[in-house]
């Protein structure tokens, strides 16, 4: 069941960095959110990430360079629809306890 609704998409996807031009290996980027909003909200270690959300390693190398970049903190701090917010937070905390280590 996916986390992001329609409404909030527009948001975020205006908040992600373009696509690396020599990326031939295209993946959803709402797809690639999606597993990392459920990393966050879980807590589950990468490698038991469930299938329909992608392979972890993908998902774990954007997650990386979107950390570094601050794609994620502008998207934890994004004005969502009220259901959105939910999973917003956990992002956030997520996001709080991945820089504090």
């Amino acid at each position: 069941r996916p986390r992001i609704s329609d409404r909030a998409w527009p948001t975020l996807s205006a908040l992600l960095p373009p696509l690396p031009r020599n990326d031939s290996r295209f993946r959803s980027e709402r797809q690639i959110l999606e597993a990392i909003v459920h990393i966050a909200c879980t807590g589950q270690p990468w490698a038991q990430l469930p299938e329909v959300l992608g392979d972890s390693q993908a998902c774990r190398v954007r997650y990386k360079r979107w950390l570094a970049d601050g794609t994620l903190a502008r998207l934890a701090g994004a004005l969502l629809p009220d259901p959105d917010t939910v999973w917003q937070q956990r992002l956030a905390a997520h996001l709080t306890a991945a820089t504090s280590r």
